[in-house]
C-alpha cells in the first residue's frame, strides 16, 4: 500500500550536503515514489518536545540520501527552504535520541543520547529525534505558607509581578534570574534573594525548599536546566529573629523582652560564651527540637542581689517550645556571709499564662561562698537539701514533678547529679 503525505507540499531542500523532503502532497508523485526516485532511503522523525515546527506541527519526517548528514533542525538552517523549531523563553541545545514518546500528539518525549550530527547516515536507517532544550526563564519561586494565609506585600517592592499586591499558599511570586554563567547561588536562607518586602512585617520569610511541604532545603548553586526550575519560598507567620550561631545566641540573650521572637535553626555550640544569667525572660522561643549546647553562666551574688538563674522570671506572655538545653553550667558566686541566696537552674519563677513546653535540660550548677552564708531555697533547718532548686516556684520535689508531666519539662538523669554546693 501507498503511503499519504502528511502535509500538502513537497519541498526539496539541500543542506550541509544532504537530500531530503518533508512529506506533502503530490506533484504528480506520492511518497513512495519521491523516495524511490531520488534514492532517499534514511527517514529521521523529528519530535519538537515541548516546542513546535514553522507549521506549528509537533512532528516532522525529514528523509535523506544514505551517506549524507542529517540537518540540525534549529541549530544549522538550510540554504534553502525553510524548516525551524521554536519553543516560548526556550533556546534549543540540540536533538537526542528518543527512548520513549510520552505524547505523540503534542510531540513530547524523553531524551537519551545525544545525536551526533557530524556522522554520515546509513543506508536505511529510521532515527527518532527529540528536541533538547534550555529554559530561558528565570529559577520559578512558589508561596509556601499556612493554608489561608494572605500575606501582603509592601507596596515599595519592585520585584513581584504586575499587579500582585498579596500572595497564598501555592502562588506564583516571581522568578530568580540567572546569573551570566546560567547558574544561581540560593541557599536555605539566602535573605538577599527575596523577591519581596512583607507588608506590617506579619510574616518572616524562612528560606528555600524544593518541595511544598518544605523538607528539602536548596543549597549551593543552581545551574539552568532543560527545563524552568522551581524553588518554594516558605514563610513563616509572625516576625522572628533566626539563631543558628553561638554570637546569634548571645544577641537572643541580650534582649529577651516581651514581643520578641527567636526561632532556632539547628543545634548551636555555644561554649564560646561565658556571660550572665538573665533576670527575666518574656519573649517567645521556639527550639523546634534543636540543643543549646555548652552554655556557661556565672552570677556573683551580694546585698540585696541575691537571687540567681539561667532564665530569671519567667514573664507571663513568655512561650518556650520544643528547646534543648544541654550540658549547661550554673556557677554562682555568694560573696560574703550575709548572703542569702535564691539560686535556681533554669529559672527563678514562672508567671501564670507562661508557656513552657518540650523542653529539656541537663547540666551543672555549682555555688561557692564562705561559712555562713545560706542558699535559701536549698536549705531544711542546717541541712542543705535540693527541694526548689533547679526550676523555682516548687516546694518540693514532688510538687514540681507532677506540673513539670504538664507542661512537658524533662530532667536528664538524676536530679541531684546536677548540683554541687561548696559552702
Amino acid at each position: 500500500m501507498k503511503r499519504k503525505f502528511k502535509n500538502k507540499l513537497i519541498i526539496l531542500l539541500f543542506a550541509l550536503f544532504s537530500l531530503f523532503i518533508i512529506g506533502g502532497c503530490s506533484m504528480g508523485e506520492n511518497l513512495d515514489e519521491v523516495l524511490e526516485n531520488r534514492n532517499l532511503t534514511v527517514q529521521i522523525t523529528y519530535y519538537a518536545n515541548g516546542g513546535k515546527f514553522e507549521n506549528n506541527s509537533f512532528e516532522k519526517d525529514l528523509y535523506y540520501q544514505a551517506n549524507t548528514k542529517a540537518l540540525n533542525i534549529g541549530i544549522v538552517n538550510p540554504t534553502s527552504g525553510s524548516v525551524t523549531v521554536t519553543r516560548n523563553n526556550y533556546k534549543i541545545l540540540g536533538w537526542c535520541y528518543v527512548e520513549s514518546v510520552t505524547d505523540e500528539e503534542k510531540g513530547l518525549c524523553t531524551l537519551g543520547e545525544e545525536f551526533d550530527f557530524s556522522q554520515p547516515l546509513t543506508e536505511g536507517e529510521k532515527i527518532i529525534l527529540g528536541a533538547k532544550w534550555q529554559a530561558l526563564n528565570g529559577l520559578k519561586v512558589v508561596m509556601a505558607c499556612d493554608e489561608g494565609e494572605t500575606i501582603l506585600v509592601d507596596k515599595e517592592a519592585n520585584k513581584v509581578p504586575e499587579g500582585k499586591d498579596s500572595f497564598k499558599n501555592g502562588d506564583v511570586i516571581g522568578e530568580i534570574a540567572y546569573d551570566s554563567k546560567d547558574s544561581v547561588s540560593v541557599s536555605a536562607s539566602a535573605p538577599e534573594k527575596k523577591l519581596f518586602s512583607v507588608a506590617n512585617k506579619t510574616h518572616t520569610f524562612y528560606g528555600y525548599f524544593w518541595d511544598a511541604e518544605c523538607t528539602d532545603p536548596v543549597t549551593g548553586t543552581i545551574k539552568r536546566g532543560e527545563e524552568q526550575q522551581t524553588v518554594y519560598a516558605k514563610y513563616l507567620k509572625g516576625n522572628w529573629t533566626f539563631v543558628s550561631t553561638a554570637l546569634d545566641v548571645t544577641k537572643m540573650l541580650s534582649d529577651v523582652g516581651e514581643g520578641k521572637r527567636y526561632w532556632i535553626r539547628n543545634d548551636i555550640d555555644c561554649s564560646s560564651i561565658n556571660g550572665a544569667p538573665l533576670g527575666a525572660l518574656n519573649a517567645e522561643i521556639q527550639g523546634n527540637g534543636f540543643a543549646l549546647k555548652n552554655l556557661t553562666f556565672n552570677k556573683s551574688l551580694e546585698g540585696s542581689d541575691n537571687k540567681a538563674a539561667m532564665l530569671g522570671d519567667i514573664g507571663s506572655n513568655a512561650k518556650i517550645e520544643n528547646l534543648k538545653i544541654e550540658n549547661a553550667t550554673m556557677n554562682v558566686t555568694l560573696k560574703t556571709a550575709a548572703v542569702v541566696a535564691d539560686v535556681y537552674f533554669l529559672f527563678t519563677s514562672k508567671a501564670a499564662g507562661a508557656t513552657v513546653t518540650n523542653v529539656t535540660v541537663s547540666g551543672t550548677l555549682t555555688i561557692e561562698g564562705p561559712s555562713g552564708a545560706i542558699v535559701e531555697n536549698m536549705m531544711d533547718g542546717d541541712t542543705v537539701v535540693y527541694d526548689n532548686c533547679l526550676f523555682g516556684g516548687y516546694a518540693t520535689d514532688e510538687e514540681y514533678l507532677q506540673e513539670a508531666g504538664e507542661n512537658g519539662f524533662t530532667v536528664l538523669g538524676d536530679k541531684t547529679a546536677f548540683i554541687t554546693v561548696d559552702i
